[in-house]
């Protein structure tokens, strides 16, 4: 009974606590009823000035640690080094369905996260910065394919179809992974804004 009753306390001062520093969204009818902390959070040029700063490095960081995170999680089913080989290799080093669900996976968590994130921290123009980040991402992998592609032409053999297979679908993984993560964080932060409203 004192355990549950601690719960419900603890429950309770941290819910009390998220509403004070703005984590936990509120239905308010008027802004009288805001606590003065969020009100000044929200406009506070500094801290604007700050999440917009800080958005394309928080992106950029969590695209590389969800490729490592999941690279680490498949080498644990497929082995480190097998996973670390089909990476370097240029083409899909003799395995073609493991490596494709090691790509589209990979590829399309870590470019939805990096689009989420950024729509996550900016204050505002939410459906511009989705819009924004999803193409500059798509047009990134286009461009490694391009120079991928440079690469190629200097090398007798050129790209074997494998080759060519393997960039063709990190280019399409990056770019699904950079609409959906777009969608889902901009639709996520529109219902944020009204149930704030």
């Amino acid at each position: 009974m004192m355990q549950a009753r601690r719960r419900m306390v603890l429950i309770a001062f941290s819910v009390c606590t998220s509403y004070m520093i703005g984590i936990v969204p509120v239905r308010r009818t008027h802004e009288s009823f805001r606590g003065p902390h969020q009100l000044n959070m929200r406009n506070n040029p500094a801290i604007d000035i700050l999440r917009w700063a800080i958005a394309v490095p928080a992106g950029i960081m969590l695209w590389f640690a969800a490729n490592h995170s999941i690279g680490i999680a498949f080498g644990i089913i497929h082995g480190i080094e097998r996973v670390e080989a089909f990476w370097e290799a240029p083409d899909m080093d003799g395995v073609p369905i493991i490596g494709t669900y090691i790509i589209f996976v990979t590829r399309t968590i870590a470019a939805a996260s990096l689009v989420g994130v950024m729509i996550y921290i900016v204050p505002r123009y939410h459906k511009q910065v989705a819009i924004v980040a999803a193409s500059l991402l798509s047009a990134a992998a286009i461009g490694f394919l391009g120079f991928a592609l440079f690469q190629a032409a200097g090398v007798d053999s050129g790209l074997s179809p494998d080759g060519w297979y393997k960039h063709i679908l990190d280019i399409l993984s990056i770019t699904l992974g950079a609409i959906v993560g777009a969608w889902l964080s901009y639709t996520s932060q529109k219902r944020r804004t009204r149930r704030a409203s």
